[in-house]
């Protein structure tokens, strides 16, 4: 194994450990704000890539240049 691939296993179990406490913390905040007036904003590196995509009404993608 080269450190490219240890450092990609470390960052899978990682992930594998932390995301469902994330997916889980996540998923109670939307279920308590609910109502027609409020906002909930999620800041997520890989919404996209996971099922907290299935709990947005609309998903904004802000870039700016560096």
């Amino acid at each position: 194994m080269n450190g490219r691939q240890v450092a990609d296993a470390a960052l899978q179990m990682l992930e594998s450990i932390v995301h469902p406490y994330v997916r889980q913390a996540i998923s109670t905040l939307v279920e308590t704000h609910t109502g027609p007036e409020e906002v909930l904003v999620i800041e997520a590196i890989k919404l996209l890539e996971g099922p907290l995509k299935d709990l947005c009404d609309a998903i904004w993608v802000v870039t700016v240049p560096q």
